[in-house]
């Protein structure tokens, strides 16, 4: 359905807007990785979820986190699992919002 579309490019226009805040993050919080070695799908995946936690109330902090997941066992690696909820759960951590209900 073309909403589905919509709501694709409302995430990427999002997410390339805040692109230099999500990857300053992301080097804050990924402490013991490079930037430049951080697989590109799991960038992909960091990139999509912290926009997601830290721009979209109406979509629950702990359901992008689970999303998030589900992307990486399906298009990554076994042990991207780990570092990717590692670094949500932090950001998440970090909002002042609840974590398991819709604002928006």
């Amino acid at each position: 359905p073309r909403e589905w579309y919509d709501y694709a490019e409302e995430l990427l226009a999002g997410i390339l807007k805040e692109l230099d805040a999500i990857d300053t993050r992301i080097r804050e919080l990924a402490k013991n990785w490079q930037f430049d070695r951080i697989a590109r799908t799991d960038l992909a995946i960091l990139r999509l979820g912290i926009y997601e936690i830290l721009h979209r109330e109406d979509v629950p902090p702990v359901v992008v986190i689970d999303e998030a997941l589900e992307l990486s066992r399906e298009f990554s690696t076994d042990k991207s699992n780990a570092f990717i909820n590692g670094l949500l759960d932090r950001i998440m951590q970090e909002v002042k919002r609840p974590t398991r209900e819709r604002l928006a």
